[in-house]
């Protein structure tokens, strides 16, 4: 199964979706549309099967989620936003800036690690964070990713059971960004 998708703009949304476990990949293309020149960026990633698409307000970002039942107060989900590379945005101060900007609007933000790495010959910046909503104890992973001449943003969130979330969904999450393609 393949689903297409069109960005138009580069921004990050902090979304909180509501999702749940997954066992088979598929993969998902994202495309941003540049009104300069009228092309395509293209992103592939593996999604597992149990994710859908989630409709978003901001239409610069596509979300995904996995179908989960109501009794889950909060369940894993995804965010993806492609924008132009700003070479500016990795530099040492992105984390500062990041938990800054965060730390303004997360109730009991806190940063844990902002670290380089490198997954699959591509170049990332790994931001991971804690932080609170509706009462709810959530745990975020974003990743800045460099692919050519873009970042890729995937922000990457769960309930924080931190035993579970630093095994079995951070996994989930580097499974997904290991999988990233820009055909």
């Amino acid at each position: 199964m393949q689903m297409n998708f069109t960005l138009s703009s580069s921004y990050l949304v902090a979304a909180l979706l509501i999702c749940s476990a997954c066992n088979v990949d598929v993969k998902v293309k994202v495309q941003r549309k540049d009104p300069g020149n009228q092309s395509f960026d293209q992103v592939q990633f593996t999604l597992p099967q149990k994710w859908e698409a989630v409709t978003v307000k901001d239409s610069t970002s596509r979300a995904f989620r996995a179908k989960c039942g109501e009794e889950i107060s909060f369940c894993d989900n995804i965010v993806m936003t492609l924008v132009p590379l700003d070479k500016s945005e990795f530099n040492n101060s992105l984390c500062s800036t990041y938990e800054e900007g965060l730390g303004e609007v997360l109730e009991k933000f806190k940063l844990i690690s902002c670290k380089d790495t490198v997954i699959n010959a591509a170049t990332m910046k790994l931001v991971d964070y804690s932080f609170s909503a509706r009462g709810v104890n959530l745990r975020s992973t974003t990743a800045f990713m460099v692919k050519k001449e873009k970042v890729i943003k995937m922000n990457f969130a769960s309930i924080d059971d931190s035993e579970q979330y630093n095994h079995k969904r951070n996994d989930l999450f580097i499974r997904m960004l290991s999988s990233v393609s820009d055909k």
